[in-house]
């Protein structure tokens, strides 16, 4: 049986990851193999849709030996085996047990397109192989030049709704690092039938070695638009400042009063400032907005502010940010917080860089 040390880098970086009072569902892989589990095939690997009630979406068994639990926000695959005996482990972590490394053996029936998991644990049960419902999105991450990444790096992946008004992730998935020229793809699966076409996807990602946030994103990458587009992620140090232009920035600040979380069908309030259009859009956390914009050296200016006109529900500060940016005139950055003034010293509005949230 495979040792179980392959999986601590991941329970390290879930300490980096999770809420702990509220779990976001995290699922640990690696490299993805050159064979996407979407497609038909004999023997046990591919997609598992599990029959009758039960939280987990789909099952998916790589050729690899990568497993993943679609949808399951309380368990996250790590590897599966198949021993000489025909018995199948399950190696995964739970995450609300305080052991949560599990190896759980099963006695296998398969009868194509079906499958019986005969034992204990959360997984056993009837199979049906069945794709699906089941999305696939694939890319790659790419490392500056001159990164150094020990083997013990993993990289967090997360795909999240930005339309909706859960800050929770859709998906967020955890693999050891594997670059070669500083490069190194990814394969995510989700829950196809949770996908609104009326919303915005995006996806960013990270590296954590013993805890602590290695590289980063400057800002999510909208995804989920085409089907056949491959996504190439861009990381840099999380130690150097966020650049001002092309970095997701949220708003958590209006003059003294601190932003309100998202609620009812409001959405993060948030720019961004696209440094090859010298366009900033974004959102008020109600309406969209766009505007052209021009940086002298920290001397901002802003054309007339273009928004939606959406009816806003719930408490938010739509009005109290468009007036702030109506009346800046200049930013500073300092650590991972944009900070936008007018003609005085008093703060109109502060902003974090979104990606360390």
């Amino acid at each position: 049986m495979r040792p179980v040390w392959f999986a601590l880098p991941l329970l390290f970086a879930l300490s980096a990851c999770d809420n702990t009072d509220t779990p976001s569902p995290v699922e640990p892989v690696s490299t993805p193999s050159p064979q996407d589990a979407t497609e038909v095939r004999e023997g046990l690997a591919g997609i598992w849709r599990p029959q009758g009630e039960n939280p987990l979406h789909a099952l998916v068994l790589e050729n690899d030996g990568q497993l993943y639990l679609v949808g399951d926000q309380g368990h996250r695959g790590v590897r599966w085996e198949k021993q000489d005996d025909g018995t199948l482990i399950l190696n995964y972590l739970n995450t609300r047990d305080d052991e949560p490394l599990n190896q759980d053996p099963f006695t296998v029936t398969l009868e194509n397109p079906s499958l019986t998991l005969t034992g204990e644990g959360p997984f056993a049960g009837e199979y049906r192989r069945d794709a699906s419902g089941v999305g696939t999105l694939e890319g790659q991450v790419v490392l500056p030049g001159d990164a150094e990444v020990p083997d013990t790096s993993v990289l967090v992946l997360t795909l999240r709704d930005q339309s909706a008004p859960a800050t929770s992730p859709l998906v967020q998935r955890l693999t050891r690092l594997v670059a070669e020229d500083g490069k190194a793809p990814f394969r995510l699966y989700y829950n196809g039938d949770k996908i609104d076409d009326s919303h915005r996807y995006v996806l960013d990602a990270r590296v954590i070695l013993d805890g602590a946030v290695q590289f980063t994103t400057t800002a999510p990458h909208r995804v989920l638009e085409d089907a056949d587009a491959t996504t190439t992620l861009s990381l840099h140090p999380a130690t150097a400042e966020p650049p001002f232009a092309d970095t997701y920035w949220k708003l958590i600040q209006i003059g003294d009063e601190q932003t309100p979380p998202p609620q009812d069908q409001n959405t993060q309030a948030h720019l961004v400032f696209h440094g090859e259009t010298q366009q900033v859009k974004g959102s008020t956390g109600c309406n969209s907005l766009s505007a052209g914009y021009q940086n002298d050296d920290g001397r901002l200016t802003l054309d007339p502010l273009a928004t939606t006109k959406r009816a806003c529900s719930g408490p938010n500060q739509a009005q109290a940010f468009t007036d702030a940016l109506a009346r800046t005139q200049r930013f500073e950055i300092q650590g991972q917080r944009l900070t936008l003034y007018g003609d005085g010293e008093q703060a109109l509005a502060i902003l974090k860089a979104e990606y360390l949230f």
